[in-house]
């Protein structure tokens, strides 16, 4: 059951330096506007909010609920291999051979948090209800990324996992995925590909953003010496 999304108090601004500067610079909330409930999100119509100038003006967003995502590995046959996702998108549409589908994306695991979870919680659910997998591993790999800044508030706390094994989905009614486990080499030769648009896709599909955010800041730890997958510390599941 997905829980209400509800605009969160902001927290004391302590540093002076910082806090002049919203005095100075910062758009100024006034009032909240009409909010219409939704299932995943909360619509907000007429936001009153002020300038710096003094001028009032209004604004429509959408409240979300905070997500959690999970890059995940796993060891075969003494090869790291990323754990991805093929799901169907419906925002996004494509023409096949004369026939209209949803969008596939390659991605990693996530979901919103649920009614009564934290982070950690809700990304040991989504791993194992969307790829079927058993986690050996939890750290915080990238925190609070703040998403879709210009009209939504959701943030999202990235997790590295290690998965032990691949088991049975538990996919929630209208999810459509296949688990794909793709070696770290080549997937890092097919994001460059993709990413410095050699290639229309990655692996023939799309990645969301912030699938891309974390493989890149995988790579990047693993280049500079910052990650050793076989000494991993701060295992969140001990």
């Amino acid at each position: 059951m997905s829980m209400t999304s509800k605009a969160k108090t902001p927290e004391m601004v302590e540093n002076p330096y910082v806090a002049d500067y919203y005095r100075r610079y910062s758009t100024r909330f006034v009032a909240e506007g009409e909010t219409k409930i939704g299932y995943r999100y909360d619509q907000v119509e007429g936001r009153k909010l002020q300038k710096p100038n003094g001028v009032n003006f209004t604004n429509n967003v959408t409240l979300s609920q905070p997500s959690a995502e999970v890059l995940t590995l796993i060891k075969q046959d003494g090869v790291w291999c990323f754990v991805f996702g093929l799901q169907s998108r419906s925002p996004y549409l494509v023409d096949v051979d004369g026939e209209i589908y949803c969008k596939l994306f390659l991605e990693q695991a996530a979901g919103l948090l649920e009614e009564g979870q934290d982070f950690i919680q809700a990304a040991i659910a989504e791993t194992s209800q969307e790829f079927g997998v058993t986690l050996s591993y939890l750290g915080v790999f990238i925190s609070n990324v703040c998403r879709h800044v210009s009209y939504a508030d959701e943030t999202s706390v990235v997790f590295l996992a290690i998965a032990d094994s691949i088991g049975k989905q538990r996919l929630d009614k209208y999810e459509n995925i296949k688990v794909v486990v793709i070696p770290v080499d080549k997937t890092r030769k097919k994001l460059e590909a993709y990413l410095d648009g050699d290639e229309e896709g990655f692996f023939g599909f799309d990645v969301p953003e912030m699938t891309q955010l974390a493989l890149s800041r995988f790579f990047w730890k693993l280049d500079t010496g910052r990650l050793d997958l076989d000494n991993l510390q701060g295992n969140l599941l001990k």
